[in-house]
């Protein structure tokens, strides 16, 4: 995620980090099908573990009109 992700101004850096979390260094997928293979096949070459967020199961909540 840290790749696809880049403030507009250098100052917003520390609050994009707090804001992403542990999902920082998740890994963007399109489907959760492409999830499951890519957590299988780490499983069968036991070489660690990941973090996957498939794009077609995040939902983004509306920004409020008052924090705009």
């Amino acid at each position: 995620m840290v790749d696809l992700v880049t403030p507009r101004a250098s100052k917003y850096n520390v609050a994009m980090t707090v804001a992403m979390g542990r999902n920082m260094d998740a890994i963007i997928v399109d489907e959760e099908k492409t999830a499951r293979d890519c957590i299988e096949y780490l499983r069968e070459q036991r070489v660690g573990t990941a973090t996957f967020l498939p794009l077609n199961a995040i939902k983004v909540r509306p920004v409020s009109e008052k924090l705009r």
